[in-house]
């Protein structure tokens, strides 16, 4: 786990040990030390979820740990109009039906902008925190497989209203 997203659990333990015990006052304090509206996340989506250095890495990990696999999941696997009009078959033959165009392409597309910005602004903060290595591996392991699932279906996408523009299917 990335220390910036692990502040908050090691803050409430280290002041439940000096209080010994944790209550409501120790969760008042970490809450106003670290500058968080609530511990207990349960607005996944917030703008923000505190002020302390690297809150920015906590909220942005937070939103690609908890949104980015389930979203894309949810437009690829449980979507009716890809898999019965853009499975693997139509994609590999580049056949488009048009209710993909207007029912799926806006939604594909649009979910890959908003999660290339999200990693864009986590990129740029964690650069300020951790070694490109660091970042590299967090990246591959936690955000590259859904971004890449995505990215090629909008790419197959393309190709497949290029072909069909062109009036020939393969």
């Amino acid at each position: 786990e990335l220390l910036p997203v692990a502040i908050p659990s090691v803050a409430v333990c280290l002041q439940t040990l000096k209080n010994g015990g944790y209550s409501a006052k120790v969760k008042e304090h970490v809450e106003s030390l670290l500058g968080m509206s609530n511990l207990e996340i349960d607005n996944f989506m917030s703008t923000s979820l505190g002020t302390f250095p690297g809150s920015k890495i906590l909220t942005l990990v937070t939103q690609v740990s908890f949104y980015l696999k389930p979203s894309v999941d949810e437009l690829l696997e449980r979507n009716r109009y890809v898999t019965g009009w853009f499975s693997p078959y139509h994609r590999g033959r580049k056949i488009i039906h048009p209710i993909i165009v207007h029912h799926f392409q806006p939604d594909a597309v649009s979910l890959l902008t908003k999660w290339n910005a999200v990693v864009q602004d986590l990129q740029a903060a964690m650069e300020q925190v951790f070694p490109e290595c660091t970042i590299e591996e967090w990246m591959e392991e936690n955000v590259q497989p859904s971004l890449q699932k995505l990215q090629q279906v909008v790419d197959d996408l393309d190709k497949a209203i290029q072909a069909q523009s062109q009036g020939h299917f393969h």
